[in-house]
């Protein structure tokens, strides 16, 4: 509903809003649609939503706002819950290098990201150590 509302002129007249508070409010409702379905497990809704959340970025800074930084972070949340735990905490390294501007409509803040970049580096070894493991016992004659 706010998509279409972002790109019909006329509906944002008679409801008397702008492109910038529809494309805001979009984004925080995919945003949130996201995370319920990662909550739920329901991790290909999840992928969708993420990847369509990457198409709008470009028209929400159009618009005057900014979701990159919400956007990457949900992205990698995703991918970490889809196994993919590399691409996963590329993607917050290479978020926390970047600089997070004022601007942002949903806030990323560095101790959530650090928190996110910490248990992916932990899952990640444990997930490592958990298959050192079987590997050597996979060899065992007894």
């Amino acid at each position: 509903m706010f998509s279409l509302l972002s790109k019909r002129p006329k509906l944002q007249d008679m409801l008397k809003t702008s492109v910038r508070d529809a494309r805001a409010v979009e984004s925080r409702l995919l945003l949130a649609s996201s995370t319920m379905s990662r909550f739920h497990g329901a991790l290909q809704n999840a992928l969708t939503t993420a990847t369509y959340l990457n198409q709008l970025v470009k028209p929400c800074e159009e618009a005057g706002v900014d979701i990159s930084a919400a956007v990457r972070l949900e992205s990698a949340n995703v991918l970490w819950g889809q196994g993919e735990m590399t691409a996963s905490i590329r993607m917050l390294h290479d978020l926390k290098r970047s600089t997070a501007s004022q601007s942002q409509l949903v806030r990323v803040g560095k101790p959530e990201l650090l928190a996110n970049l910490v248990g992916h580096d932990i899952g990640l070894e444990r997930s490592d150590m958990s298959t050192d493991f079987f590997q050597g016992t996979s060899n065992f004659s007894g």
